[in-house]
């Protein structure tokens, strides 16, 4: 499997063009899937060495370091 630090990811997915996209004139990533996203989004992501269970249903969690999450209007309105 794939480990990609969280910039390579998103990048990543974008480029193939099934789950992200980067809208150029808004200057921001769109999810066009969310449960695909979500799926490749866990496949590609690199995990730390040591596993802490309470970790794994938190792949979001650092996501704010890098990107802007912006609340969307559509039905990822909870800020998805």
């Amino acid at each position: 499997p794939v480990c990609l630090r969280l910039p390579e990811l998103v990048e990543t997915l974008a480029k193939e063009g099934q789950v992200l996209r980067w809208d150029d004139g808004l200057r921001l990533y769109e999810v066009l899937d969310g449960q695909l996203f979500e799926e490749r989004f866990n496949a590609l992501r690199f995990k730390r060495g040591k596993r802490r269970e309470e970790a794994q249903h938190r792949p979001f969690a650092r996501m704010h370091i890098h990107f802007v999450l912006v609340r969307g209007d559509k039905w990822g309105g909870t800020g998805s």
